[in-house]
Order: C-alpha cells, then sequence, then structure tokens
C-alpha cells in the first residue's frame, strides 16, 4: 500500500489521531541574494512558489498537530492578504526578523512555536514540486519506525521533507548560522531512517531566475501530471 493510502486508512480505522504531535515547519525566511527579489512570491504555474507547498502541507491537515510558516515580513504580510490553503487554523505564521542570523534562526523559531512537538516535519519553501507521495512515505516511515530522522532520498541524495524527532529539540535549538537539519545527519546516521522516493521534485528548488524559468517549463508534468491526482 502506498504511503499516503497508508496513512488514510489509518487515519479512518481511528488508529492515527488526527492530533498526531507532528507540526510541520515551513523555512520560507531565506534573503533571495540570488533571485534578485523574493523568490517566494514569483509566480509560478498560476500560483506564488510558496503556495505550492503550503498546499502541499495542507494536505496533511488530517495528520498534523499543526504548521508553522517562519518566513518574512514582506511574505507575512502577502499572506494576510491572500487566503491560506487550509480549513482548521493549520497554520501559524512567524516573522523572522533576523534573516541575517541564518537557516538555525529559522529552524529555532520554528521549533520554538511548536509546543509540545513529537516531531518536527521540516519544509523548504522554495521546493514546489516535491510529490504528496513523497511526504505521506517519509510519515509512514516516522511513524512506524521512530527514528529520530526520517528522511526521503531520490538519486542517491536526501533532501526535504525531513522529519526530525523531539527528542532532538535541544540539539536543533544549538545549531547556529546558515546551519541546518542536514548538518545532523552524520551525527545520528545510525538513527536515520531513508526511504527511496521516485519523486523528479524533490530536489528541485528555486533559487535564481534560471531555475524558475526551468520550473516553469515542468508545470505540466510536475504541476498536474497523474502522479499528483488525489
Amino acid at each position: 500500500m502506498e504511503g499516503l493510502d497508508t496513512l488514510l486508512a489509518l487515519s479512518a480505522a481511528g488508529l492515527l489521531r488526527p492530533r498526531s504531535g507532528i507540526y510541520a515547519v515551513v523555512l520560507a525566511a531565506g534573503m533571495s541574494s540570488r533571485m534578485g527579489f523574493n523568490k517566494l512570491l514569483a509566480p509560478l504555474c498560476g500560483k506564488r512558489v510558496l503556495w505550492h507547498v503550503l498546499e502541499l502541507v495542507a494536505r496533511f491537515e488530517g495528520v498534523l498537530e499543526g504548521a508553522v510558516v517562519v518566513t518574512s515580513g514582506e511574505v507575512a504580510d502577502v499572506l494576510r492578504r491572500e487566503r491560506l490553503p487550509e480549513r482548521r487554523g493549520l497554520f501559524r505564521v512567524v516573522v523572522n526578523r533576523e534573516q541575517w542570523r541564518g537557516l538555525s534562526h529559522s529552524i529555532r523559531l520554528g521549533v520554538e512555536a511548536s509546543p509540545g512537538a513529537r516531531a518536527y516535519l521540516f519544509f523548504n519553501g522554495d521546493r514546489p514540486f516535491v510529490s504528496k507521495h513523497t511526504v505521506a512515505r517519509v510519515l509512514a516511515l516516522y511513524m512506524a519506525r521512530r527514528p529520530l530522522i526520517a528522511a526521503p532520498m531520490a538519486g542517491g541524495a536526501i533532501a526535504p521533507p525531513v522529519v526530525v524527532d523531539s527528542r532532538l529539540r535541544g540539539e536543533l535549538l544549538r545549531l547556529s548560522g546558515d546551519t541546518g537539519v542536514r548538518s545532523l545527519f552524520g551525527k545520528y546516521r545510525d538513527r536515520l531512517a531513508v526511504v527511496e522516493v521516485d519523486d523528479p521534485g524533490l530536489h528541485l528548488d528555486v533559487d535564481t531566475p534560471e531555475d524558475l524559468e526551468r520550473a516553469s517549463k515542468m508545470c505540466p508534468q510536475l504541476g498536474g501530471g497523474p502522479r499528483e491526482k488525489p
């Protein structure tokens, strides 16, 4: 059974509580220095880059305890004006007013805004085409085995979304500068569970105008292709 089907079946059977203790943390406060403008607000396939990620997270609102979007004041203002893709107040927006402190500060803000979390499911706001099946398989892997870290792999490389168990909360809060979750992989390699996925969108991030143009050409196959049907 596919990961998404497994999650839905567990939920229907009452074996997976809606309040799972897992919080999604969307890291969306980058400086966009290589883009020249805020990449997360750029139009892509009829919506903004970040909105693709938020809609992906919203698909799992029946599983997640909540979702924290750590972003800039500029993006937060847009989020206040435009309706978020969720129904039960899933998202909480946290403004990172010290973006210069690097990725680690966004992680800290996301963790601190997820009270009582059992685990954190980290997304990058600039990876718009990750498949819902990838997210489901990572969640299913974490729920089945409870590793310290659960991550998807494609082409021999790990990429977000990554689940980090709250037993590593202290480690997450001690990160500094532009250091991210990846820095924990080596230290906890024996407690890292990986699932292989067939997901062309896993490694597609939008950092430059060229990336955005390349992503735009992939809209039909990644945004509306057969593998993304409900």
